[in-house]
């Protein structure tokens, strides 16, 4: 018996050996310091808690924003003149970036989006006042998830909502650009009623490859300039560049893993029955906000230790948020 426990302690010791010499590689200490970190830190501002809210908001948030973005749009586009594109037309460019981002939104709600935009006269002045107000809230929660990340105090609401007035104003912008050129460069070079837009679609849906590559780009700059636009710490550019094109990967991979997800795994019919197209946006946003939140950690992390190089300190990621002198306490509301 004495001889199983000295052999088996040998072992151990020499297990134990081989796991530090192997964790004192150049390479293997720091990208493993750098998870470790960024997943603790990940769970120690209750990024659960924050993704789940970013969803509920983002559902909250999403058939307003959308709205907003065709009626804005559609009041321009009667302004430019019609004769640049037909809000159907609008409508289905649309839609394609609308499964760009939310990929898993079925049909019958983007048909029900549809009518509740060609009937938008019926909402009035104040419903258009409380659909603002509402969309803006996903972008609320976004800035105080990221405040409690980096330790930051959030924007008073206003600023936030004036901001969000800004990103929508050049969403809208930007999506109707696009739209109106692919129209009429469509028109220039055919004589029928096509779409650069469309034809572009078409053949990035053919060339895989391609796609990806356009997938990753979107993503990378989408999580840029959110984070440009809702984080208040200053951090240096190829820290978010990193950032950036990490989310880009674990976007494509979540995508991916999430399709899986839904078709052999999860039964979303079976336990919401009607209600399994919402119970599948829902659990992808929530998807997306984890991804959304794990990368901003991992921003944090690089962005602590340079300031301990400068500085000096402990090596880590943030503390655990809470109530301290140097780390407020937040809210939806940013309350202190």
């Amino acid at each position: 018996m004495k001889g199983l426990l000295a052999t088996g302690a040998r072992l151990w010791s020499r297990w134990r050996a081989l796991v530090s010499r192997f964790y004192r590689l150049p390479l293997v200490y720091p990208t493993l310091s750098t998870i470790g970190h960024t997943v603790g830190g990940f769970f120690r501002a209750d990024g659960l808690i924050m993704a789940a809210a970013i969803a509920f908001y983002a559902v909250l948030s999403l058939i307003p924003f959308l709205l907003l973005l065709f009626s804005i749009a559609g009041f321009i586009l009667k302004g430019v003149g019609e004769q640049y594109g037909d809000p159907q037309s609008l409508f289905s460019h649309l839609e394609t970036y609308i499964q760009a981002v939310v990929p898993f939104m079925g049909a019958d709600v983007l048909d029900q989006l549809r009518n509740m935009a060609v009937h938008r006269q019926f909402l009035g002045v104040t419903g258009l006042l409380m659909l603002f107000i509402t969309a803006g809230l996903v972008f609320r929660t976004m800035e105080v998830s990221f405040a409690r990340i980096f330790g930051t105090r959030p924007r008073p609401v206003f600023v936030t909502h004036a901001l969000f007035a800004v990103f929508a104003l050049v969403v809208v912008f930007l999506f109707l650009g696009l739209h109106l050129l692919g129209s009429f460069s469509g028109s220039l070079i055919s004589a029928h009623d096509t779409s650069t837009g469309r034809e572009l679609a078409n053949f990035l849906r053919t060339h895989s490859l391609l796609r990806h590559g356009v997938t990753l780009l979107s993503a990378a700059i989408v999580f840029f300039v959110l984070q440009k636009a809702f984080n208040r710490e200053k951090v240096r550019l190829r820290h978010l560049l990193a950032g950036a094109g990490l989310f880009a990967i674990l976007w494509i991979i979540a995508a991916k893993a999430f399709g899986y997800y839904t078709r052999h795994i999860a039964q979303f019919s079976f336990l919401y029955g009607s209600l399994a197209a919402l119970a599948v946006v829902v659990v992808w946003i929530f998807y997306a906000a984890c991804v959304l939140l794990l990368c901003s950690q991992f921003i944090e992390v690089l962005h602590h230790r340079r300031a301990v190089a400068q500085g000096g300190g402990s090596e880590g990621g943030s503390s655990p948020p809470g109530p301290g002198p140097d780390r407020p306490t937040t809210g939806i509301n940013g309350a202190a």
